[in-house]
């Protein structure tokens, strides 16, 4: 790739809280980012463009593989109370985004530079200083 050429970058998850924040800070003179959307819409304040998806088909409307993901997709966890059902629509919502992302990347023959993955770090619960990493048990605040 070339050294001054703009890296293309996909946001799921780019209007959450986090997701808009990232996608604000990036430095539009060296990425063209991209917002996975589930609403089909025109180009963004900026550089920001969008790509329409829908987790529940799995389906990217794009023939074209950025140079790095970044996943931050989910339902928010904060939106609603955690009912039986609403925890159900966040794990799906995750669970949904993920599978569509990998999907869509077992098609490319050019995979992207990174891929980075985020979701809810109350996973494991609130263990003060503990160091927690991939194979930290589960948290019970979230039963």
């Amino acid at each position: 790739m070339e050294i001054n050429k703009k890296r293309k970058v996909w946001i799921a998850g780019g209007d959450g809280l986090v997701g808009k924040h990232v996608a604000s800070i990036a430095d539009s003179s060296r990425y063209d980012i991209s917002i996975l959307s589930r609403k089909r819409r025109s180009a963004g304040a900026g550089s920001i463009s969008y790509i329409y998806w829908d987790t529940s088909k799995r389906t990217i409307e794009s023939n074209d593989c950025p140079d790095i993901i970044i996943n931050l997709a989910g339902a928010g966890i904060a939106d609603e109370r955690w009912s039986l059902q609403r925890k159900k629509e966040l794990i799906e919502s995750r669970v949904n985004s993920a599978l569509t992302l990998e999907e869509f990347l077992r098609e490319q023959a050019n995979p992207p530079l990174v891929y980075v993955s985020a979701s809810a770090v109350g996973y494991y619960g609130d263990r003060g200083g503990e160091m927690l990493d991939e194979y930290s048990s589960p948290g019970n605040e979230f039963k």
